[in-house]
Order: C-alpha cells, then sequence, then structure tokens
C-alpha cells in the first residue's frame, strides 16, 4: 500500500520584497532618542534634591520618541499637501497647531521666537565668511594672472583657518599675520 500523501497545496513561496521589508523593518526601540541625553534633559528640569526612577527615564524615553515620531508624520502630511518634498519649518509650525498640543498659544509662539532666533545666528555666521569662489574670483582680477591667484586664494584660505583656530586662544601676538603676509607678497 502507498502511503498516504497530502492534498492540500503547498503554500507559496515568500514573495521577495518581503525578505527585503523584512530585513529593513524598524522597532520603535531603533528610533529612541539617547538615554543620557534625555536623562540630562529631565533632571536640568527638576530640583537637585529629586531623584529619578529608572522607570521614569523609559517612560519619558518612550513618550519623547513617540511625541517626535507623531510630530513628524503630521509635519510631513503638511508638506504633502503643500506639493512639498520636504518638511520645513513652517510645516512643523503648523503641525503643532492641528495636534492641539496643549495651548497652542503657549507653544507657538515660543517655537517661533525660538527659530527666529536660530535663523538670524544662521545669518550672521553666514555674513561673517563670505564665498569662497568670490574671494577667488576678486584675487584673479586683482594680479592677472590666473596661477598667482590660485596661490593667493590658497594661501588666505590658510591664514583665515588659522585666525579662526586662535580666536579662543589668549596671548598671541596682534600683527603676526600681517608681518608675514607682507613676507609672503614681496618674496
Amino acid at each position: 500500500m502507498k502511503p498516504r500523501t497530502s492534498t492540500s497545496a503547498k503554500p507559496p513561496a515568500p514573495h521577495p520584497s518581503a525578505a527585503q521589508q523584512a530585513a529593513y523593518a524598524h522597532s520603535i526601540a531603533d528610533l529612541e532618542l539617547p538615554k543620557t541625553t534625555l536623562t540630562k534633559l529631565a533632571k536640568g528640569s527638576i530640583p537637585d534634591n529629586v531623584k529619578m526612577q529608572q522607570d521614569v527615564v523609559q517612560a519619558l524615553l518612550r513618550g519623547s520618541t513617540l511625541f517626535i515620531n507623531y510630530l513628524s508624520a503630521a509635519a510631513h502630511d503638511q508638506a504633502i499637501a503643500r506639493s512639498g518634498k520636504q518638511i520645513t519649518a513652517g510645516d512643523v509650525l503648523k503641525a503643532v497647531a492641528d495636534m492641539d498640543f496643549g495651548p497652542s498659544d503657549a507653544l507657538l509662539p515660543l517655537l517661533e521666537q525660538e527659530l527666529a532666533s536660530y535663523r538670524a545666528l544662521q545669518a550672521a555666521a553666514k555674513s561673517r565668511k563670505p564665498p569662497a569662489k568670490k574671494r577667488k574670483a576678486a584675487d584673479a582680477s586683482e594680479t592677472g594672472d590666473a596661477g598667482d591667484a590660485g596661490e593667493a586664494a590658497a594661501d588666505e584660505e590658510e591664514e583665515e583657518d588659522e585666525d579662526e583656530g586662535d580666536e579662543g586662544e589668549e596671548g598671541g601676538e596682534e600683527g603676526e599675520g600681517e608681518e608675514d603676509e607682507a613676507e609672503e607678497n614681496g618674496a
């Protein structure tokens, strides 16, 4: 007598994309913020005599991770609504207003103020350092020789790098760079 064989069909082989999805699947734990950073922030906002238990730190860690993910998803929806591909600061501000997270009249002005101060700092940093292309073009027009202009621009960039590194140091002699520059131009 022959052994009985199953008449049911074998399950289909998994689709290749399923294996790829499994390889790139992330859990919420993979997206958590650094625990030490969050602990420092939390301890900075409570009195010194208060101690936090481990479960409190875990709750803050998971709650902040979920909030950030929810906020980024809401901001992404705002970006898609305006047919954008990237999330902007305006998208985040609109998402905070739409989320009804506490009194938005208290949170939004604070966020807008912080955004304005951040943009002012970025603008100040950008205005301090002129673009390298404009400096090289100005050097080339002054000397009239492209080979010397490239060397002069490289020398200036080195001097600027040295100047930036020396800003925090005290006791350096002022005018040293000017003497070196004069020697290089004379030689």
